[in-house]
């Protein structure tokens, strides 16, 4: 697959998502997906070990989530491909294939992983109105998923009680 899409595109590094990518390239790589989230006659770990590092990323972060390495599928989504939209979809996706209700720890790698985007520093002050604003969204969005009192604990300081008045409501 990998060799197939370096001579599709001319590239050798698919840094994209499966439904970004053209042809039979697009169609080989949404059927591994689609493979790696439902067949239980594989061991993600031992595929893991082998796996590419650099290539096919979205393939990789499915395969970490089957591990639980949520922080580091996510990170993928946000970081590598710069999909923070992909990210949350990726998140809906593993708590529907699951069948959860209440919080799932895949939404506070989510919120985790959104902090660390926003403000690599740990010293930094989150000041920025609109990264306000999206992780509040974030909050409010999956207030049910995730569990409140470990969100406040990930919550830089500068984020008032009243800005998460909203998903305060929502989650008690």
């Amino acid at each position: 697959l990998i060799r197939q899409h370096e001579e599709v595109t001319g590239e050798a590094k698919p840094i994209c998502l499966a439904d970004d990518d053209e042809g039979l390239v697009k169609q080989y790589r949404t059927q591994l997906i689609k493979i790696l989230k439902t067949s239980k006659f594989y061991n993600p770990e031992e595929i893991l070990n082998t796996f590419p590092e650099n290539k096919l990323l979205e393939e990789r972060a499915v395969l970490l989530g089957c591990v639980g390495r949520y922080n580091r599928a996510i990170f993928i989504y946000i970081q590598n491909l710069g999909k923070p939209s992909a990210a949350e979809a990726y998140c809906d996706d593993v708590y529907l294939r699951e069948g959860c209700h209440g919080p799932h720890p895949v939404y506070l790698a989510l919120l985790q992983e959104h902090l660390k985007w926003f403000f690599p520093k740990k010293t930094t002050v989150l000041m920025d109105k609109k990264k306000i604003s999206d992780l509040v969204r974030l909050l409010q969005k999956h207030h049910g998923r995730i569990d409140p009192v470990q969100a406040l604990k990930e919550l830089p300081t500068s984020i008032s009680i009243a800005q998460l008045q909203g998903y305060l409501d929502a989650s008690l």
